[in-house]
């Protein structure tokens, strides 16, 4: 039994490894994304090497990758999805100068 234990515990670090390595950085394209994003609901933070961190207010951060795909934002780890976010609008200058996207209908101001 333990050793069945320590087979599955070696299976899963090497399938971690083998997803972290495989991560790669997000497209030029997508540079629009990067940095530190709010909205009343959502905390997010994206990095050009395609680590992001992921929070819902009040509900602890979560370390993730983040993809771009079609107008999705995803945040995942390994196999899980934490959060996908539809790209309603993408980020633009408003009337008042601030940067913002729209996520969900929810409105993020860069910080």
């Amino acid at each position: 039994m333990k050793s069945r234990i320590l087979h599955l515990s070696l299976f899963i670090a090497f399938l971690s490894f083998l997803t972290v390595s495989c991560q790669k950085s997000l497209a030029d394209e997508h540079i629009k994304y990067l940095g530190s994003w709010g909205s009343d609901d959502y905390s997010i933070e994206i990095w050009k090497d395609g680590h992001g961190v992921y929070e819902k207010r009040n509900k602890g951060k979560i370390d993730c990758f983040v993809k771009v795909k079609g107008n999705r934002l995803i945040f995942e780890s390994g196999a899980i999805n934490h959060k996908k976010f539809n790209i309603d609008q993408d980020p633009h200058q408003d009337t008042n100068g601030n940067t913002i996207m729209i996520l969900d209908g929810d409105t993020f101001y860069k910080h």
